[in-house]
């Protein structure tokens, strides 16, 4: 009897729920729309017409959905005014700064987390595989896995970075989200890894974020263990960072003084024992 005296109350509150979700969703819509100098109603367009499609095979398929009222041409007319520099030398830095325009948009509207005392966040990189646009700019090799034994696993085409944001499950059986925050080309002159210590610091050092009101937790895997991009995130305020070491690493215990030692004179010691991560021998006590 209680299941079904709660019946009428749990559809009416699913139902305000689904009503407040449609009204952030078209507020949502709506920013987003005013956001765009250009072309804001094929871009619109645009967007649904990706949303909704997991078919296409090339970009002009796009014009094809029915979320997408226009002829192909406004497609990429879309497209190329979806950044316009204001001038060529400034294009980098105009760029940077429409990419910090749409984590301020996106944000807001981020899951928040009820469990979770930390935000989380994840970096990697995707690759897009062009072998046949012959005439496309900085082209060059990138890893593609390849299922047949012995080939290579590399094609060509372009890198992308991307920084995203992992809400919490809101129960265990719910399906896990992935947010892209920032996604940006990595240039063939570029690592991954610099191209992903500038995301995450586009986000830990802005204040104007509501992720500085508590602790962000990144974590990636071992492609982004390099001494170089290792020491640059140590460095960020309220940024814990879990890195997968590859096997082969090889690391080192602090140094501790022994018991009764006095410290010499000279330069201190930086090292204590090895540890070689094939090598379980040496692993020693963790402190």
């Amino acid at each position: 009897m209680n299941d079904e005296a709660n019946t009428p109350k749990k559809q009416e509150n699913k139902a305000e729920t689904l009503q407040k979700a449609k009204a952030l969703l078209q507020e949502f819509r709506e920013s987003l729309y005013n956001f765009f100098p250009y072309r804001a109603d094929a871009l619109m367009d645009l967007i649904d017409a990706v949303a909704s499609n997991t078919t296409a095979r090339s970009v002009v398929e796009l014009s094809l959905s029915p979320f997408f009222r226009r002829e192909y041409s406004s497609l990429f007319a879309a497209i190329e005014n979806f950044f316009v520099p204001s001038k060529p030398e400034k294009e980098v830095e105009e760029k940077r700064l429409q990419e910090q325009e749409i984590l301020h948009l996106i944000a807001p509207y981020l899951a928040t987390s009820e469990q979770r005392k930390y935000h989380l966040f994840c970096t990697d990189v995707t690759y897009l595989p062009r072998q046949f646009s012959k005439t496309l700019e900085d082209r060059t090799f990138v890893h593609c896995p390849n299922t047949i034994k012995g080939n290579t696993p590399v094609t060509i085409g372009h890198d992308y970075s991307v920084l995203s944001y992992l809400p919490e499950k809101t129960s265990p059986n719910s399906p896990p989200w992935v947010v892209p925050l920032i996604v940006r080309r990595v240039q063939s002159t570029e690592k991954a890894t610099q191209v992903s210590t500038e995301q995450i610091e586009a986000v830990a050092t802005d204040d104007t974020l509501p992720f500085k009101d508590k602790l962000s937790v990144l974590v990636e895997d071992s492609a982004y263990s390099s001494v170089v991009h290792l020491g640059s995130v140590a460095t960020l305020p309220k940024l814990v960072s879990e890195i997968r070491f590859p096997k082969n690493r090889v690391v080192y215990h602090k140094y501790e003084l022994p018991e009764g030692e006095k410290p010499s004179s000279g330069h201190p010691t930086w090292y204590g024992k090895r540890f070689a991560l094939k090598e379980p021998d040496t692993e020693g006590s963790a402190k």
